[in-house]
């Protein structure tokens, strides 16, 4: 197939071209233009945080479906709230589907094929424009094998980043670590990766909003809950206020350690407060209802306190918690925290909600 072919050429003896890179046209691009030419309709291969990973065009078709798309500060094309497609009905013996949605300028109706490998969907193939009807056997076999090409790929970034974050928790590990030889080592091994890691910081830790003993021990359950589909919003607007953040992924939470430019250092809370809590509106607001709550510490301004401040953030998103049981989408500051910062985080996180709401019902109770 010609979409298999470009795909071939693109690809690189050595090292790594993620899949959306410009860099040698990238894979998708290379795949959604080979499916366009095949199919003579514009074609968008999307992944399942909504990322475009690559658009194909053919002359003389309509690009009324641009309307769903936009770029983030990232400079990573996004499909915008707009995209709320209907479903119209699913394309004879195949799993596509014929898909309809408006935006701000026009209707667009268009066909959309999963992008899966066993029961885990990676993304999809977006055939713009109505097709052809009956569909020719020659169209579908194209976006299925593009979708088969596609899935491939995707599970190959996948490994990849699964190695790099392997890479990124050790620098994480050497930072929150208690012996000096290894904080050293994790500071020079983040400059060696070409991580920033500049003071003055802040800390944020988030977390998503679970119902208490919610438990999702294998990595599919967690990416099939859409749990962390909300961690992933929840990055990209973050890395949108501060584009030099660095992240980490501990399980289900989420570190962040985000510079502070000096203009911002003297007023941090208030302008860290107002930005989080629009991050996390916004990734409800998508993602509903896998909220997140975070947590954040005081700004700290050298590496050598880098544990403490993630100690204050943790702190700080657990009390939080406990303060305000049930409650979504909480934003708190570790100076806000008041008597509540002598409590111990080793206790387990029951006591610790008990606790607070001990002391808190006391204080309510006196005032």
């Amino acid at each position: 197939m010609a979409c298999m072919l470009a795909i071939q050429a693109k690809r690189q003896p050595h090292g790594h071209v993620p899949l959306s890179s410009p860099a040698h046209g990238g894979h998708a691009l290379a795949c959604a233009q080979g499916i366009a030419q095949l199919v003579k309709r514009p074609v968008s291969i999307v992944d399942r945080f909504r990322r475009v990973l690559g658009n194909g065009f053919f002359i003389g078709q309509s690009r009324a479906h641009r309307q769903f798309m936009c770029d983030d500060a990232s400079g990573q094309t996004y499909l915008t709230d707009f995209y709320q497609p209907e479903c119209l009905g699913e394309l004879p013996n195949s799993v596509a589907k014929r898909m309809i949605a408006g935006g701000p300028d026009a209707r667009v109706e268009h066909t959309v094929y999963p992008v899966q490998v066993g029961s885990l969907t990676l993304g999809q193939i977006i055939v713009w424009g109505s097709l052809v009807q009956p569909q020719p056997s020659t169209d579908l076999v194209a976006i299925e094998q593009g979708a088969t090409v596609v899935a491939l790929k995707m599970m190959e970034e996948r490994s990849i980043r699964g190695v790099e974050q392997r890479f990124r928790n050790e620098i994480l590990e050497g930072l929150l670590s208690d012996q000096p030889a290894a904080h050293e080592r994790a500071i020079f091994l983040s400059r060696e990766l070409g991580y920033r890691l500049q003071p003055p910081f802040c800390m944020i830790l988030a977390e998503p909003d679970l119902p208490s003993g919610t438990l999702l021990a294998k990595a599919r359950s967690i990416e099939q809950s859409g749990i962390d589909a909300s961690l992933h919003l929840a990055t990209r607007y973050l890395r949108a206020i501060a584009p030099e953040s660095v992240f980490w992924y501990e399980g289900l939470r989420l570190v962040v350690f985000l510079p502070l430019p000096s203009h911002r250092v003297n007023a941090a809370k208030p302008w860290l407060v107002q930005q989080l809590s629009q991050v996390c509106q916004r990734v409800a607001s998508e993602n509903d209802p896998y909220t997140v709550s975070m947590g954040i510490s005081s700004v700290t301004p050298d590496l050598t306190q880098f544990r403490r401040a993630y100690e204050c953030a943790r702190q700080s998103l657990q009390v939080g918690r406990a303060l305000q049981a049930n409650a979504r989408s909480l934003i708190t500051h570790y100076e806000d925290l008041g008597i509540f910062r002598f409590i111990s985080l080793a206790e387990p996180s029951g006591s610790i909600e008990r606790f607070c709401q001990d002391t808190l019902g006391g204080l309510l109770a006196y005032d």
